[in-house]
């Protein structure tokens, strides 16, 4: 079995946080169909990911969904899994600073390569230094480091070990995509009760149009580092 699991990250402490929290989704083929597992979840993950159980634990625990240990999964998460390389280079002082340009959106210690491409496409990410989600990336981070996923050379914005395969997303353009809102309005599911329950049942259809069809989504453009990693989302969600 594959299953396509979608998390919206909440911050270490986001139990504490009434707007934003974890949610964890879980979806596969059933019969041919794309189907919800379990329950869509909304609170903290943080007590499973200190456990050091396995990724299917830590979701089963929380979706209530029977994921087997050698099921494959896809995970795709929403919050930056990399920091900028010139925020790198800065911290180790391998590289001499350069001047720092006016505008916030070019500033290459805030923002990384694939942040500078979605500046482009009009849309408005975040910055895991600049923003209020630093707690949140150093989870998403920490997670993956846990599991002991790699990033293959050739594979910049995938992380992966054994069968599980793990890409960062970014729901709101993913969002206005005709394909992803048609996949979510033939999942037919209950009514959710938060946006972030919305958020990771679409980072779940990202997973599994990575896993099915990765050429509908927008790879890697212009060599970004393999340390920043890179934002996947689909390609009819990008004006031009």
């Amino acid at each position: 079995m594959h299953y396509f699991i979608g998390w919206d990250v909440g911050g270490w402490n986001c139990d504490k946080n009434p707007k934003s929290r974890d949610a964890l989704a879980v979806l596969g083929l059933k019969d041919g169909v794309l189907t919800q597992f379990g329950e869509v979840y909304r609170g903290n993950i943080r007590g499973e990911i200190n456990r050091k159980t396995t990724l299917a634990h830590i979701v089963n625990a929380y979706c209530k969904s029977e994921i087997a240990h050698d099921d494959s999964i896809t995970l795709a998460i929403d919050t930056p899994l990399g920091m900028p390389r010139a925020l790198h280079d800065l911290m180790t002082g391998n590289v001499l600073p350069k001047d720092v340009p006016k505008s916030y959106a070019q500033n290459p210690y805030l923002y990384r390569h694939t942040e500078f491409w979605l500046f482009r496409k009009g849309f408005s990410p975040l910055s895991a230094v600049k923003d209020m989600i630093g707690s949140q990336a150093t989870k998403g981070m920490h997670l993956i480091s846990k599991l002991e996923l790699k990033v293959l050379p050739d594979q910049c914005g995938v992380w992966t070990a054994g069968a599980i395969t793990a890409i960062e997303t970014y729901p709101t353009p993913s969002m206005t995509s005709k394909r992803v809102k048609e996949l979510y309005a033939e999942l037919k599911l209950a009514p959710l009760n938060h946006e972030d329950q919305i958020h990771a049942v679409f980072c779940a259809l990202i997973a599994y149009l990575f896993a099915t069809a990765k050429a509908s989504l927008v790879a890697p453009e212009g060599n970004p580092p393999s340390s920043e990693g890179w934002i996947w989302i689909p390609a009819d969600a990008v004006a031009n």
